[in-house]
């Protein structure tokens, strides 16, 4: 039998885990989630070259022929990525790209921003611009997330 598009009360609950694969229960980030959604081989992908391909699909109408002139590999950057402490999750908006510390080719011309991501800390972020073909590093120092107030149910007479 096929489901009723109203389940009735039975189907409202929590969302699951999976609507929401980068945060816990607690606010703390789930690092495992991410790392199963992190780009294959990163280290060796060039990040920001997929959206190029797409406008450049988007924009030819007709097929190419078949005696076309290999696609010239994309200009790129190295970043170094590291943070203090070592072991965050580098994600940008769109891709999570693994754990530092990270070697990473960028695209150039384009401006990306990542975040850092580790349970315990605040989330970092970093926006940047790659100009052309060079190498640079990126290194942020993670700061603890505060504890919360716990509050007692008892207070001391004064």
């Amino acid at each position: 039998a096929a489901p009723t598009p109203d389940a009735g009360p039975a189907a409202a609950g929590p969302p699951a885990a999976a609507d929401k694969p980068d945060v816990k229960s607690d606010d703390e980030p789930d690092e495992e989630a991410l790392l199963k959604t992190a780009v294959p081989n990163a280290e060796i992908a060039v990040i920001g070259e997929e959206d190029s391909q797409a406008e450049t699909h988007a924009k030819t109408a007709r097929p190419p022929r078949a005696a076309a002139r290999p696609a010239a590999r994309p200009v790129t950057a190295v970043l170094h990525i590291t943070s203090a402490p070592s072991g965050a999750v580098v994600r940008t908006k769109a891709q999570v790209l693994g754990r530092t510390p990270l070697n990473i080719h960028f695209k150039a011309g384009n401006i990306y921003e990542i975040a850092f991501i580790k349970a315990g800390y605040e989330t970092a972020t970093r926006r940047f611009a790659v100009r052309g073909p060079s190498e640079r590093r990126i290194a942020v120092a993670l700061k603890k997330r505060p504890e919360p107030k716990r509050t007692s149910f008892f207070h001391p007479h004064r």
